[in-house]
């Protein structure tokens, strides 16, 4: 009796209609409501408690040259580990999966970390590193007669470096992916005319791989974009700043430069949404089927001699980006103080134990727990069933194609961007909501929502819809027909997605750094409050600390990812 006065109310609609309405609209106000007040305050010019006056001024502040300096070095660092992380990743990816190399499944597994540890952890590590005058590198080099530092890690080109290391693992796992699908025969094909494997590889491989060489460039670029623990760590000494950094300081400033933040923000999204609106065109125009009509087996190229320079090539990578970086943070935090000098009276447990035994550290470890399990747990019920709304509900197609897109905008806002949305935006609501744990987990139930469904929807794919339609000529309600086949035939895919969740939830340092309170640490950002406040040494401990929490994550993940593919 209710659903039928509902839907006399509602002029017809169906429940379940009425069900997917409130679902969009909960969508729209999640990403929606933030935007609309950081564009407010990048217009707003006057003081926050006088009364509003709006006008361009803030966007002036742009061209100033600071702004601009701010502006180039964005974009410079963008483009730059992109250019590196590409091709780095495409050669990976190619070695790994169409060759004969020995431990593909050792490679694949490592060559993916550096995307599910937060960036802070390979930005301390080089430092400690490749930092001008301190770092172990530069001072083995002067020991050894070398004059000047060898290497500088705080350099623009350095750091762009490090950004590519994590931009190499988008594109490996991006390229990686398209790569495993494409049908071998048409290679063979190519041989057997007489072409060398050079020249299949140009010719054949390449022009095959085109779409997921673009959609990685793109994704990678727009990341770079809005990186910000690299340039935060690294470009400290030298006052290399971006777009990112620059806010995060605007926004900590006395009195804080709101409405020049905003405006910086602004052009940041400018930047970067005709880059993600041509990725999401390059989704829409991919292929999510998983059987085909004809099979083929994934033959492997045998590249005889060259086998072990390849296995070499990955290896000395994975020890660059991954081995040696996780190495130099783990001695860094046994240290009394960074040094060349690897005696016994440097070594010490003392940096773990004023970690563990600190109220604040031991919160903030306990807080991203504690997100990361709510945001995992919510967010897997909450993008599960925008999931639903999009590709299984009554919805007319291109109301539930509005749904797809206004998921997948905060993939286009980076997060510091958005982070500074947020604040501003509960600020002005009534309660208190900012310093607490429910502003960071609403923040990162937004911020991660594009990657939750992405990740539920490649798994519902998988489910045929004339399961779903069988039961209904049977007379199964909905819920028994998931409670005993669909999610029993999908729980591999779902725990994998719950652990993706908190994997990101307790690394996220953009959409909380702004936004933590004194009651609400998480770790990230004390990361950089050590880093800043303590030292080098104790930051490098909670970084290991977080470090074991994520790979243990991860290898849940990797495990039930691979029970799912079998």
């Amino acid at each position: 009796m209710n659903v039928s006065l509902v839907n006399r109310l509602k002029g017809g609609l169906s429940f379940q209609q009425i069900v997917a309405y409130a679902a969009l609209l909960v969508v729209v106000l999640l990403v929606a409501y933030p935007m609309a007040f950081l564009v407010e305050v990048a217009l707003r010019v006057s003081e926050p408690n006088a009364e509003a006056r709006y006008g361009l001024d803030n966007f002036a502040l742009i061209f100033t040259s600071r702004n601009l300096d701010t502006i180039f070095n964005t974009i410079f660092l963008a483009v730059v580990s992109t250019a590196i992380a590409i091709p780095c990743g495409f050669l990976a990816a190619w070695i790994v999966y169409r060759t004969d190399i020995p431990g593909k499944r050792f490679f694949e597994r490592l060559m993916v970390i550096p995307y599910y540890v937060t960036p802070l952890v390979p930005a301390l590590a080089w430092l400690a590193l490749a930092a001008p005058q301190s770092g172990l590198i530069n001072q083995i080099a002067t020991r050894l007669g070398h004059e000047g530092p060898l290497i500088n890690i705080t350099s623009l080109v350095g750091i762009a470096v490090v950004m590519a290391f994590t931009g190499a693992a988008v594109a490996f796992a991006i390229m990686g992916a398209a790569m495993q699908l494409l049908n071998p025969a048409l290679e063979e094909c190519s041989q057997v005319f007489g072409a060398s494997k050079r020249q299949t590889l140009w010719r054949i491989t390449i022009p095959l791989m085109r779409p997921a060489i673009l959609s990685a460039t793109i994704f990678v670029l727009a990341e770079g974009l809005g990186a910000f623990a690299e340039p935060l760590i690294l470009g400290a000494t030298e006052n290399v700043q971006t777009i990112s950094t620059r806010i995060y300081l605007l926004a900590g400033s006395y009195p804080p430069a709101y409405g020049e933040a905003a405006a910086l923000g602004i052009s940041l999204l400018l930047i970067v949404i005709p880059l993600m609106f041509v990725y999401f065109r390059l989704l829409d125009n991919r292929d999510f089927a998983t059987v085909t009509g004809k099979a083929y087996r994934m033959a492997r190229i045998e590249t005889g001699r060259s086998r072990m320079g390849l296995f070499s090539l990955v290896m000395l990578y994975v020890f660059v980006a991954v081995i040696l970086p996780v190495l130099m943070l783990v001695v860094n935090s046994l240290q009394r103080l960074s040094t060349v000098y690897f005696s016994t009276s440097v070594w010490t447990f003392d940096n773990y134990v004023k970690v563990l035994s600190s109220a604040d550290h031991w919160g903030s470890i306990v807080n991203s727990l504690i997100l990361g399990v709510s945001t995992a747990t919510t967010g897997l019920l909450l993008m599960g069933f925008v999931v639903w709304v999009i590709y299984r509900s009554p919805l007319p197609p291109r109301i539930g194609r509005f749904v797809e897109y206004a998921v997948m905008v905060p993939v286009a806002i980076p997060r510091l961007v958005f982070a500074f949305g947020l604040l501003w935006a509960w600020l002005q609501f009534p309660g208190k909501m900012y310093g607490t744990l429910w502003l960071l987990w609403l923040a990162y139930l937004t911020v991660f929502l594009p990657l939750g469904v992405r990740a539920i929807a490649s798994v519902v794919f998988q489910l045929d819809k004339s399961l779903e339609e069988a039961a209904r000529v049977t007379g199964a309600s909905r819920f028994y027909f998931l409670r005993t086949v669909t999610i029993p035939l999908l729980k591999p895919g779902l725990i994998a997605t719950w652990t993706l969740l908190f994997i990101v939830s307790v690394r996220e340092l953009g959409a909380s750094v702004l936004l933590v309170g004194p009651n609400s640490k998480v770790i990230s950002p004390s990361i950089v409050e050590a880093y800043q406040v303590i030292g080098r040494e104790q930051a490098a401990t909670l970084a290991v600390i977080q470090l074991v929490v994520l790979l243990l994550a991860l290898m849940v993940m990797l495990r039930f990812t691979r029970t799912e593919v079998r």
